[in-house]
């Protein structure tokens, strides 16, 4: 279970950061959250705009964390997004591995880290959440939030209670059927790509976060890392 315990911020450098320092004297679950963060990243580094209005949180997850589970949780993290915004009547979907678009614009990121080479010590879960901005400046045609989406103004505290409820949810869910709801979910599966000059259907994602590759018949199983799916978006 998250969300016992919340520590709030006006500013912070980064809520995934505070909680990688500071995780030794935290509890499992302990979520922080902040009104804006000066330094938030997201996959690769990328920069995460976080203006003031929007939802940046970080959860902490201390027990029975091994690597195996590492994407297990981030599944868990996007489906619980997803029942989110169901709930406030807007149709998300999963860019593959860590965002969720509406309508082919991104209206929230997730971003884990874990610590440990051979057994993990913790995971920290983060998430910003596009809420109550207009303005996106120049990544105006790429992003949205949910004001913009509904024509209204939301509570940040409304939106994160009504997350960890569903994340909590999830967790005496079967997981199978978690992961089924993600693929049903994904955006890419089904879709055709581009890669070494070559046509690939992606079949699937498989329970390790790799993508499922089809090519003239032949499966092929290739990590995030390896594969750019711009030229879906």
């Amino acid at each position: 279970m998250i969300g016992s315990k919340i520590l709030k911020f006006e500013v912070i450098e980064s809520t995934n950061n505070f909680l990688k320092i500071n995780q030794s004297s935290l509890e499992h679950g302990t979520i922080v959250q902040a009104n804006i963060q000066t330094q938030g990243r997201g996959r690769n580094n990328h920069t995460w705009m976080s203006e003031k209005g929007n939802l940046y949180f970080s959860v902490l997850l201390k027990e029975e964390i091994n690597r195996s589970l590492i994407f297990d949780n981030l599944v868990k993290t996007s489906v619980a997004i997803i029942r989110l915004l169901r709930e406030f009547d807007i149709d998300g979907r999963i860019k593959y591995p860590n965002d969720i678009l509406v309508e082919d614009k991104k209206i929230c990121g997730i971003l884990t880290e874990s610590y440990g080479s051979l057994d993990i010590q913790y995971l920290v879960i983060g998430v910003g959440i596009n809420i109550n901005q207009l303005d996106f400046k120049d990544l105006s045609n790429k992003a949205t939030s949910f004001k913009i989406e509904k024509n209204k103004e939301y509570s940040i505290e409304e939106v994160l209670g009504k997350f960890i409820k569903h994340y909590n949810k999830l967790e005496s869910e079967n997981y199978e059927l978690i992961f089924k709801e993600y693929i049903t979910s994904s955006m890419v599966v089904g879709k055709k790509i581009l890669f070494d000059s070559k046509e690939f259907l992606i079949k699937g994602i498989h329970k390790n976060g790799n993508l499922i590759l089809e090519h003239e018949n032949i499966i092929e199983y290739r990590t995030p890392n390896e594969i750019s799916l711009t030229q879906l978006y």
